[in-house]
């Protein structure tokens, strides 16, 4: 189900980001750029994350940026981006070098791509790919085969 949602334009390699914040604005950017979602997304998805604190870092070096539904979705988003040096949300998981953008229409929509996201990142062999992969095309290509 994740390369129904993910196209070159929602994939970022070796972005730059100084904070958490900026890494939040630019994954939001991406998502905003492809049409997925309003501005008003990307305030909600730091908002949560300074109400609930590094909740969203979900795995070992894994971020997975979201927010509720009304914030401001416009159509389902999934959006991933490999970090040029990591970032620190204050986690046991820092320091995060994956960020996934995820804005969903509803709180059920989105399950099949969250299971297949989850079988996806306990592939450390695939995850090391992504993190290497040279290109946008490489990197589809290597989530088709999850």
């Amino acid at each position: 189900m994740i390369e129904q949602y993910l196209t070159e334009e929602r994939i970022a390699l070796n972005l730059k980001a100084v904070n958490w914040r900026d890494l939040v604005d630019k994954v939001g950017k991406i998502m905003l750029d492809a049409g997925d979602i309003e501005p008003t997304y990307i305030t909600a998805m730091k908002n949560i994350i300074e109400e609930m604190g590094p909740y969203a870092v979900i795995a070992p070096g894994v971020v997975l940026l979201h927010a509720r539904p009304e914030s401001g979705v416009k159509r389902i988003s999934f959006v991933m981006a490999t970090l040029k040096e990591g970032i620190n949300f204050g986690s046991k998981n820092d320091p995060v070098k994956l960020a996934i953008g995820l804005g969903a229409l509803d709180h059920k929509g989105h399950i099949g791509l969250l299971r297949d996201l989850s079988i996806f990142l306990q592939n450390k062999e695939k995850l090391l790919k992504i993190y290497n992969a040279k290109n946008k095309k490489e990197f589809i290509k290597i989530m088709k085969n999850t």
